[in-house]
């Protein structure tokens, strides 16, 4: 787990009572993964830096755009190194999504809220080169936490994702943002950094409390 800073105290937000505690569930390229309920409070938020799972993300894509401009086809080859990195990141990525599952127990019934698709997902095959690495992480984290919040029966809904995730969770002003970190410009407002993934996995939380 990484050394983000965590969402500040916000008793105030929205978070109608209901039969769930939504907690929200981001995934990305600088955070891999981050959690937080509607109502951050000290100890409730979650993340996971996950650098070297990154770095043979990057890697299998550097790799790949090499193979692609050899002068003969290298289709059995991408395969080949695919396979290889997919078989140790993928266990790695499903080991965090058990560590998530195992954070939001916490809650009382906790429901994961994470981001609807836009478009038709690219299949992670697709999204293996450069051109794609953006949505090759996110896209594999966000299928593990699914799949081990089935297994453990505990709900996943997905909405809109919030047209400005980098506006701060307690006083809505557009934050800087500078290695995984969201600084708040307002003097006023209790947060001054806040990891970037957690206080988008904030936004997602109160909007999985609306929709």
């Amino acid at each position: 787990m990484s050394g983000v800073s965590e969402p500040t105290d916000d008793p105030a937000s929205d978070d109608p009572p209901g039969d769930h505690t939504n907690v929200g569930v981001y995934t990305g390229t600088d955070t891999l993964l981050a959690a937080a309920p509607a109502r951050p409070t000290l100890g409730t938020g979650f993340a996971v830096d996950a650098g070297h799972v990154r770095e043979r993300a990057a890697s299998l894509a550097t790799t790949t755009d090499a193979l692609q401009f050899t002068p003969f086809d290298s289709s059995g080859g991408e395969a080949q190194v695919f396979a290889a990195v997919w078989h140790q990141i993928r266990p790695q990525l499903y080991d965090e999504a058990d560590a998530l599952l195992d954070h939001v127990r916490q809650f009382d019934a906790p429901r994961l809220v994470l981001a609807r698709r836009r478009t038709q997902p690219a299949t992670l095959w697709e999204s293996r080169t450069n051109d794609g690495n953006g949505a090759w992480l996110p896209t594999a984290t966000r299928q593990a936490v699914t799949d081990r919040a089935c297994e453990a029966e505990v709900p996943v809904v997905r909405v809109t994702a919030p047209g400005r995730r980098d506006d701060c969770h307690r006083c809505g002003a557009t934050g800087t943002v500078a290695d995984g970190q969201l600084a708040c410009p307002d003097g006023s407002c209790p947060v001054d950094e806040v990891g970037r993934g957690q206080n988008a996995a904030v936004h997602l939380a109160r909007r999985g409390a609306r929709e």
